[in-house]
């Protein structure tokens, strides 16, 4: 679980997160259920997108969704990851692109 204490020492994670093409991370949490959750072990979409773009990550895959949400909410889980995203990082070009992990997906990198 990444919260706002680890982003305060985020450098520490340099090794494993600078550039990276594509990252897998647990964000099975809205910012909403996080708050009420805090220590259940598991992650935002905003974290992850915080960590990806202070670390130029090229490709974010949002996993470990509750088994609970429907395709409805991982699609409105999904857009609003996108906004976030255009909210803090003006350039598109520099945004890291996300995506919601889907089971059997393939990817290349």
């Amino acid at each position: 679980e990444f919260n706002s204490d680890e982003l305060d020492e985020l450098d520490t994670y340099k090794d494993f997160f600078n550039n990276v093409d594509v990252l897998v991370f647990d964000t099975q949490y809205t910012f909403d259920e996080s708050i009420s959750k805090i220590d259940w072990g598991h992650s935002t979409a905003s974290i992850a997108i915080d960590i990806c773009q202070h670390f130029n990550v090229k490709k974010l895959f949002l996993y470990h969704h509750d088994p609970d949400y429907t395709d409805a909410k991982l699609d409105n889980v999904l857009a609003n990851a996108r906004s976030y995203i255009a909210s803090i990082c003006k350039d598109p070009a520099k945004r890291v692109e996300v995506e919601i992990a889907i089971e059997g997906k393939t990817i290349k990198v």
